[in-house]
């Protein structure tokens, strides 16, 4: 189940860069290098989760990154030319 998120919830939380606003929590976590990986971020935004335990394994996974520095080599070109064409 997912949570329902108004615009003006948004702009209160400072989630996405607006006019008034131009720091947020999207810019300083959006370094994703991918259009997939981008799309999927804000996708995480619009629609946060709800369940308790949807909750607590999505943040054990960003501990995890976090705390062993896993660095993911990926080239921007080679992960969105075929994600492109299969859209397309």
């Amino acid at each position: 189940m997912n949570l329902e998120v108004d615009k003006q919830t948004l702009t209160d939380l400072a989630l996405f860069p607006n006019n008034q606003q131009k720091q947020s929590v999207f810019a300083l976590l959006g370094k994703t290098q991918s259009i997939g990986g981008h799309e999927k971020l804000s996708a995480m935004f619009n629609n946060p989760l709800s369940e308790t335990k949807q909750i607590k394994d999505r943040i054990a996974v960003f501990v995890y990154l976090s705390e062993n520095q896993v660095n993911f080599k990926i080239d921007k070109n080679t992960c969105d030319f075929p994600e492109f064409y299969l859209n397309g």
